[in-house]
This record gives structure tokens, sequence and C-alpha cells, in this order.
């Protein structure tokens, strides 16, 4: 949905119009979502976009430019845009609940790991596939070595137990465990 709005503060690439020194410009309204880059600045046309066109960036990453008015921020840790007064906080906010739709529940990857922990359930409940693999591996070499991987798999298991209950494992996408 494209909205035209005036505004005095907007760069000149991404205005269409210049009338009695107000820039006339055309501005996507994305129902809350980024308007601008916020790795480039540059202005998106398409509502659909997933990624910016001219630097190949996620919609929504970025800290260099403020997502509502594509002024460049000096501080990537600011809160708020100093050109239009936008909060960046709540953009930030929404990055975080998008990346983490599905939080983890660190008991059952703890109790994954004390009870099912030496055929590796829990690397697979937090994602780590190729850590899962080699818990099996280990299960079944012990059949092998007449129970020496299982102990080494156990201890193993044990110490990833104490580590997801101090909150030091997070699944594979980096989000603590809740």
């Amino acid at each position: 949905m494209l909205k035209l709005c005036a505004r005095a503060k907007f760069k000149k690439k991404s205005c269409l119009f210049k009338l009695f020194n107000v820039k006339l410009c055309y501005k996507i309204a994305i129902g809350g979502e980024t308007m601008y880059c916020r790795e480039c600045g540059e202005m998106y046309f398409n509502d659909k976009a997933v990624i910016c066109v001219k630097c190949g960036v996620e919609k929504g990453k970025g800290k260099k430019y403020c997502p509502e008015c594509g002024n460049s921020i000096p501080n990537p840790k600011s809160e708020v845009c100093l050109s239009c007064g936008v909060s960046l906080k709540r953009e930030r906010e929404i990055q975080t609940t998008q990346t983490s739709s599905n939080p983890k529940s660190k008991v059952a990857a703890a109790l994954f790991a004390f009870f099912l922990g030496t055929i590796g359930i829990h690397r697979f409940y937090l994602g780590y596939t190729v850590l899962g693999i080699i818990y099996i591996v280990l299960f079944i070499l012990g059949f092998l070595t007449l129970g020496i991987t299982w102990i080494i798999a156990g201890i193993w298991a044990f110490i990833e137990f104490i580590l997801i209950l101090c909150g030091v494992i997070k699944d594979v996408n980096g989000d603590p465990l809740s």
C-alpha cells in the first residue's frame, strides 16, 4: 500500500517530486514493518519484498539506517532516530520476536539430556543434528567397545545437562532456552 507523504528530511534518491522546497515522497506503509533498508538506507518499493534489492540484506536486518526516514544512525546501539524521533528499540524487539517464534524449553532439553542423553535426543531437540548423530554413533560403538563409549557419551550428556540448566547451551539459532 502506497501513501503520499510530505517530509522535509528525505533523501533525494527516494523522492519523486520536489515542490516549493517540500519534498513529496512515496512512503511504503507495510503494517508496522520497515520502509527503508536498515543496512543501506534504500527505500523498499515492493511491500512483498523479503530482501533489499540493493544490498541483499534480509528485510528488517541491519543497524545503520532508520527504517522510518532512511537517514543514517551514527550509533548502532541508539534507541531513537535523531532525525525523525522513531523508536529503534521497538524495531529491534520486532526483529527478535520474528526470529525466535518458537523458543525451546529448558526443562524439556534438560530432561532429554538427563534421561536420553547417551543417544543425543537433547541435541536433536535443540537443532544440532550433527552432534545428535555423533551421540548415536557413540551409542552404537558401545556395543563393540563393551560400553566404553556409553560411559563417554553418558559423562558428556551429564555435563551438557548441567550446562543446559545453567543456560550456557542455546538452540541452533542462538536463542536462549525458555
